[in-house]
């Protein structure tokens, strides 16, 4: 079977150094779940998904926020992209999501146990608190720049409520 991947991150960077490691292509296309669940005024409100669907000329699919199909309206979303799953041979999907969230997915459904195997689950490491102040610290010596403890303190605070609203704190070191 064809080798799809459970990831508890969208991170870009993350995927164009993975994707080439996990299945020997370099290009995805990125669907976003939270828009193909939006109530659309139109005759088909699942348009969006399925032009995303058919228009995927990659091989890879990336599906981002999957915690939007754990609600009714995603229901229907889930179920094109689970007959999608049995239909394509040829295409290896991503789901993107919380931990949580895309285990609770996969445990809802049975089809996707079978297309998402544990051992393809992937989970990125987020840098601790800790770590992320030590990172900007060491930014801010490289640059000859110094800050107060005051300054320090309000770093601390902006980096704890990032990582509350779920903005993704995975940097690296271009440097």
């Amino acid at each position: 079977s064809k080798p799809n991947y459970c990831i508890d991150t969208f991170d870009e960077d993350f995927l164009y150094a993975f994707l080439p490691l996990a299945t020997g292509r370099t290009a995805f296309s990125a669907g976003d779940c939270n828009q193909f669940v939006e109530q659309k005024y139109t005759a088909d409100p699942y348009e969006e998904v399925n032009e995303f669907i058919s228009s995927c000329s990659t091989f890879v699919m990336v599906l981002k926020n999957v915690g939007a199909l754990l609600n009714s309206a995603g229901a229907a979303v889930l179920s094109k992209v689970e007959t999608w799953l049995e239909q394509d041979e040829k295409h290896i999907l991503f789901l993107c999501g919380t931990p949580s969230e895309t285990r609770m997915l996969i445990e809802s459904s049975p089809l996707l146990q079978r297309y998402f195997p544990r051992e393809n689950f992937v989970v990125c490491e987020q840098y601790t608190l800790a770590e992320q102040v030590h990172f900007m610290q060491t930014v801010f010596v490289e640059y000859q720049y110094l800050i107060d403890s005051d300054a320090e303190k309000r770093l601390i605070d902006l980096l704890r409520e990032a990582r509350n609203k779920g903005v993704s704190l995975r940097w690296r070191n271009e440097g």
